[in-house]
């Protein structure tokens, strides 16, 4: 039990140290704002014509769960 222990505490200290450190560079650096200018040419910003045609139309239900036909009731 006792090398647990010891394994807990110096998990638990080099966590700290870590977190520390993520502190001190937090309070320690503030960073530098610039503004940002990017051209986008004309061509970029017209919209593409959409194709108005449906595309296909959509698979017809089939009325069979597992692909084998369902009893029919023969009068």
């Amino acid at each position: 039990m006792p090398t647990l222990t010891r394994l807990i505490i110096i998990l638990a200290l080099i966590s700290a140290c870590i977190y520390g450190l993520m502190l001190v560079l937090v309070k320690t650096v503030s960073p530098v704002t610039s503004e940002i200018v990017v051209r986008v040419p004309a061509h970029k910003m017209m919209q593409q014509p959409r194709d108005t045609a449906p595309a296909s139309p959509a698979p017809a239900a089939t009325p069979y769960s597992d692909g084998e036909p369902e009893a029919e009731d023969a009068e």
